[in-house]
């Protein structure tokens, strides 16, 4: 049972892997015998520290074209293969329809969408050489449901989920499969405002938020050949919050 969770060998590349769940994710898949590249845009966090701590490094801004192509040169200038590659980078701004402009909106979707799916386009390749591929685009349980102020997260969330259901298709054949992680309400910096105001006891029932560890069990699961008959499927990883709220 445990050979199917086995990482050894693999090589993963994780964006967003410096903080929150994909700091988390790549730990795991780190201590899952994986090879693990992490990329953040965060210049206080080092090539030495991820060193330091086991992980190829590259550092790059996901919002422009120049960012992600600088990831896929560093990972195509040391691996002949990636098994795993984690979209789990993400933007997230409250506006209302009335607030949001262009450049808002552009913002969001290069890296909630757009970089997913040219990094997906340009690592074909070395993907392609994996003997059993696995692509796991992190999602939320706002793909289904909506938020007030945040339709630009909500849009973009929805968009990537389907874009996983269409590649899944399409590179099905070549034995790639391709999956969504959906969180639900995770304990992150990036929404600790939000997490503050919530009623547990009403939304969730699990009754607390979820942490970022308990973000790797069900990406290691996604990875590795426990797995390997799941493809263009979500996983919901939210304490019962998605079914509780989609009973209204």
């Amino acid at each position: 049972m445990n050979n199917l969770f086995d990482l050894t060998g693999k090589v993963a590349v994780v964006t967003g892997g410096t903080k929150g769940i994909g700091a988390a994710i790549a730990k795991g898949l780190k201590d899952a015998g994986a090879k693990v590249w992490i990329h953040g845009s965060q210049e206080a966090f080092t090539r030495q520290e991820a060193e330091q701590h086991g992980y190829a490094y590259s550092y790059g801004d996901l919002s422009t074209k120049e960012g992600y192509q600088k990831l896929v040169d560093d990972v195509k200038a040391i691996e002949t293969k990636v098994d795993i590659l984690i979209n789990n980078a993400g933007m997230e701004y409250y506006k209302s329809i009335e607030e949001g402009d262009h450049d808002y909106l552009d913002s969001i979707y290069q890296v909630n969408c757009k970089s997913p799916y040219f990094l997906v386009q340009a690592l074909l390749p070395l993907l392609r050489k994996s003997s059993s591929g696995s692509i796991i685009n992190v999602t939320s349980i706002h793909d289904v449901v909506p938020v007030r102020s945040n339709s630009s997260y909500c849009m973009s969330k929805a968009s990537l989920a389907m874009y996983t259901k269409v590649a899944a298709l399409e590179l099905a054949k070549e034995g790639i499969r391709v999956n969504n992680l959906a969180p639900g309400a995770i304990a992150t910096s990036m929404n600790e405002d939000l997490i503050e105001q919530m009623d547990f006891d009403r939304w969730i029932p699990l009754q607390r938020p979820g942490t970022c560890d308990e973000m790797i069990g069900p990406s290691i699961f996604l990875a590795s050949e426990a797995s390997s008959y799941m493809t263009g499927a979500t996983l919901y990883v939210d304490g019962g919050y998605k079914e509780n709220l989609l009973r209204y």
